[in-house]
């Protein structure tokens, strides 16, 4: 490792991209790296044609990190908001209802966001929080941030006779999200959960302590996920039930109302739930136990399903 006690480097600042500036590899010994959590800053966005360049780079897919865009009057105070992310997000605040028009025109088709509702955007996929169903918590673990175990974002300490002054540096690379490991279904099925309603109501439809994924689950990569994972928790908190656009039904053997119902292996009843209203919907397929605990199974196109029922 290079020697600061002397002639001192200044730090060019941290490198975007997720990688380690030239100067400092991540070759070079790590016995003084301290995990920390990075922070995160947030940019002020008012212009219009500023508005408009940051629309067309969050719908073009293409952005590594997660972003939020928050939309003005204040659904919560920013800082409550700013306190459950941090430096893997990127947040931008708008305050000019035109600016943010104007942002949600250029980043293509999907719902806009203004009057205090919150925009989150994880690649293509895009998220509107209302003011109303707007919860930290529930937003960080849309955008995939780990509160538990911070993100690689390192700072480099100083020699001692220089420790008031340290050096930040990113990690070698963005440590990738596996979008459908049993982590982040549950994230964002919470998320899709306390989205769904006013808080108020939470607590009269929770979701169970816990549930499980079949072996090679996951929600298609062109599927819509955050409806796939509205699907789901609608399924763990029996919402799914009351509402008639997920056609709920219980799959059978065969054509006909007399057909046997078809089961798991332990006798679990197998269920279809629509995840959207397209013409070829996307559905959902999950199996409720005998003691009520759920086994998620599939998310496929209702076209392509033969011999389903």
């Amino acid at each position: 490792m290079a020697d600061m006690t002397g002639g001192r480097r200044e730090p060019k600042g941290l490198p975007t991209g997720g990688r380690f500036a030239r100067e400092n590899g991540a070759a070079s010994d790590a016995s003084d790296l301290k995990k920390t959590r990075p922070v995160l800053r947030a940019a002020s966005i008012d212009d219009i044609a500023a508005a408009a360049r940051l629309g067309r780079s969050l719908g073009s897919g293409t952005r590594r990190r997660p972003a939020v865009v928050v939309t003005y009057p204040l659904a919560l105070p920013l800082g409550e908001l700013f306190a459950a992310l941090d430096g893997t997000v990127d947040a931008y605040v708008v305050r000019d209802p035109l600016a943010a028009d104007e942002l949600f025109r250029a980043a293509g088709p999907g719902r806009s966001a203004w009057g205090g509702a919150i925009a989150t955007w994880r690649g293509r996929e895009r998220y509107v929080w209302k003011p109303d169903h707007a919860d930290p918590s529930a937003i960080a673990d849309w955008l995939g941030v780990n509160r538990d175990d911070p993100a690689g974002v390192y700072e480099r300490v100083a020699a001692p006779v220089v420790k008031d002054r340290r050096i930040a540096v990113a990690p070698a690379a963005i440590r990738p999200h596996g979008t459908n490991t049993p982590a982040r279904l549950d994230a964002d099925v919470r998320a899709a959960w306390k989205a769904s309603m006013p808080a108020a109501d939470l607590d009269a439809h929770p979701l169970p302590d816990s549930w499980n994924y079949a072996d090679g689950f996951a929600i298609p990569r062109d599927a819509p996920r955050s409806k796939a994972a509205g699907a789901m928790a609608d399924a763990l908190s029996g919402l799914d039930r009351l509402r008639r656009g997920r056609q709920l039904h219980q799959l059978r053997e065969s054509v006909g109302g007399k057909s046997a119902v078809r089961r798991t292996p332990t006798g679990g009843i197998i269920w279809r739930s629509r995840v959207d209203n397209s013409p070829n919907p996307w559905v959902l397929h999950y199996a409720r136990e005998a003691d009520g605990s759920i086994t998620f199974l599939s998310v496929e196109r209702h076209n392509d399903l033969e011999g389903e029922h």
